[in-house]
């Protein structure tokens, strides 16, 4: 795998998988850039950011749909975002 903790679907098996599940959780949620320790290791994820499987997406990944500027400090689809934060 990547080296990256996390999957775009609920567990290992199903992220060996490559079908138009992969586009639809790209393209249909928020997410939001994850930084680690190493500031080259930038990835995405979306949902609860304290899980056991946290869902992710690699940043090349995030590109593919949309274009993301080299600082990666926003998010997609902001009209997602509940009012309350």
């Amino acid at each position: 795998f990547s080296g990256h903790h996390g999957t775009w679907v609920p567990n290992d098996k199903l992220a060996q998988v490559f079908d138009k599940r992969f586009y639809q959780e790209l393209v249909g949620r928020s997410w939001s850039p994850r930084t680690s320790t190493d500031p080259l290791k930038i990835d995405w994820t979306t949902g609860e950011l304290v899980s056991d499987s946290p869902k992710m997406m690699l940043h090349t990944d995030v590109c593919l749909f949309y274009d993301i500027d080299e600082d990666a400090s926003c998010c997609t689809r902001t009209d997602l975002f509940k009012s309350d934060g």
